[in-house]
């Protein structure tokens, strides 16, 4: 949450900071999800889709919940998430526009414009 404050402004322009340096990693397309996009699938809890390399394992579910981790493992339960994430991606700001984003929140933060 960019606008939500967790610490002081140098902490928050040091998780943008860290934000943007990953969002340049190959491999790693950084989206942000705006408020105004309103409902979304996302609203149900936070999920990731572990992918193995084939033959190596199943791909499963990890799903971080107050009562401990949880792992699903069904072929449907894997499927059921991964179509949430494509439609969140779908929401979502480009990758181009999600670093913009991030990076006037980084200069919002410490007063830089």
């Amino acid at each position: 949450m960019l606008h939500r404050r967790m610490g002081g402004a140098e902490t928050m322009r040091g998780q943008f900071d860290s934000l943007l340096a990953d969002a340049r990693r190959p491999h790693v397309n950084l989206q942000v999800l705006p408020f105004d996009r309103g409902r979304h699938p996302g609203l149900n809890g936070d999920f990731v889709v572990l992918t193995f390399e084939v033959g190596v394992d199943p791909d499963i579910v990890y799903l971080e919940t107050p009562g401990g981790d949880i792992y699903l493992e069904s072929e449907e339960d894997v499927s059921r998430r991964r179509v949430v994430f494509d439609e969140l991606s779908e929401m979502a700001l480009s990758p181009d526009e999600s670093r913009a984003r991030i990076e006037r929140a980084a200069r919002e933060i410490t007063g830089d414009g």
